[in-house]
């Protein structure tokens, strides 16, 4: 007579499909910017902001400037974003840096923009001077 032991087989593969395939990424830090953000310079007179939009986990996905009724916007832009604390260091692939530090209900943010060229390999950063990030959306 023969027997099988195939009835617990089935487990070890079951659990590990159950463990992958429920797995979702925890969201970091960098979740607290989800959303639109406007970024202005603070001595700005003419109405000029860049829009940054950020997925759920707080990946820049979009970045566009708007002066007056006119908004011209990178879908492509990508970027580094760090959130440590309070602290805030954005860097986009359209050549902005900021690096500020948000109030308490994390909706705002105080700071420093850097426009940053790479000339021969060499990082050449333009401070624009103090700027505002505020929560939109």
């Amino acid at each position: 007579m023969i027997k099988t032991r195939y009835h617990g087989f089935w487990l070890v593969p079951s659990a590990l499909l159950a463990l992958v395939g429920g797995c979702q990424t925890m969201p970091g830090p960098e979740a607290v910017l989800a959303g639109t953000w406007e970024l202005t310079v603070d001595s700005e007179t003419n109405g000029t902001k860049t829009i940054l939009k950020f997925d759920s986990l707080g990946k820049l996905i979009e970045v566009g400037t708007q002066t007056g009724n006119v908004t011209v916007t990178d879908t492509n832009a990508t970027g580094t974003v760090t959130v440590v604390d309070k602290d805030l260091t954005i860097k986009t692939s359209t050549n902005l840096r900021f690096e500020g530090t948000f109030n308490d209900a994390m909706t705002e943010a105080k700071g420093t923009l850097f426009t940053e060229f790479n000339i021969f390999g060499t990082i050449t950063s333009i401070d624009m001077g103090p700027a505002t990030m505020k929560k939109v959306s």
